[in-house]
């Protein structure tokens, strides 16, 4: 179902701000500059990265449970 606009996971309102507040759960604090952002998260270990995006896991919706999947691009596809 990856990608299908019916699952409450595939539109998230503010993905910029989900992917810093991850950074920042990951001891990442320079979340203002993108690049230097991304490098650091490309600087954790996989493990580590793969376990971070389940700490929501707890949360009773599906569409809570993991902020960074599959998303639709509303250029392209209005809302």
């Amino acid at each position: 179902m990856a990608g299908n606009a019916s699952c409450s996971w595939a539109i998230h309102n503010d993905m910029v701000e989900e992917c810093r507040k991850f950074a920042e759960r990951n001891g990442i604090h320079e979340t203002r500059d993108s690049k230097k952002m991304i490098d650091a998260l490309r600087a954790l270990p996989s493990s580590k990265f793969a376990l971070s995006l389940m700490d929501n896991m707890g949360k009773p919706s599906v569409a809570s449970s993991c902020a960074v999947g599959p998303r639709l691009d509303f250029d392209f596809i209005p809302k």
